[in-house]
């Protein structure tokens, strides 16, 4: 997240149970202009509901090398 948006995902939160209680990050959409699938794959990622996220690292990797694809 913060290698696309330059910021901290939870800049609000002073502690770990804030930045829990706080919800989900900002898409890095709402920060800065990143195509729709970066987009989606670095929300995917950062879910706070564990059903929501990748099961595997492998698919956040290949996810991400599509997105980057030129």
């Amino acid at each position: 997240y913060y290698a696309i948006t330059r910021r901290d995902p939870f800049e609000s939160a002073s502690s770990l149970p804030e930045a829990i209680r706080s919800g989900p990050p900002k898409p890095p959409s709402s920060v800065v202009d990143v195509p729709d699938r970066l987009n989606e794959a670095v929300s995917k990622a950062m879910a706070t509901d564990p059903g929501k996220r990748y099961t595997q690292v492998k698919d956040f990797r290949d996810d991400l090398a599509e997105a980057l694809a030129w």
